[in-house]
């Protein structure tokens, strides 16, 4: 019972790392080609996010961020100009930031 227990579990595992390895592969490539630049982007994205949250006047979970080719573009809907133009500032502080667009509404 034992030996089949653990032959099951083998098996499981294999099927586990067949099964990631092939997404892996299924990927789509990146709009540049370039999986650096890609990951980057996130990086930039994760790092303005932070930011964002760190800051209390800044309402982080109603703003939406991309990065593009180090081009940070900020979408949503903030309360006042001057929280919409804190936004951009901060995210022009950030590390790997190139440019921002900065699409905030205001309500």
């Amino acid at each position: 019972m034992l030996k089949r227990a653990s032959n099951l579990l083998l098996i499981l595992v294999l099927l586990n790392i067949t099964a990631c390895a092939s997404l892996n592969l299924m990927k789509p490539a990146s709009s540049s080609g370039n999986a650096t630049a890609s990951s980057e982007d996130s990086a930039i994205t994760n790092r303005v996010n932070s930011a964002f949250v760190h800051d209390r006047t800044i309402p982080a979970f109603d703003i939406r961020v991309t990065t593009r080719n180090a081009i940070v573009t900020l979408k949503g809907t903030v309360a006042n100009a001057s929280i919409k133009n804190r936004a951009a500032s901060i995210a022009a502080g950030v590390k790997g930031v190139s440019s921002v667009r900065n699409r905030l509404q205001t309500k």
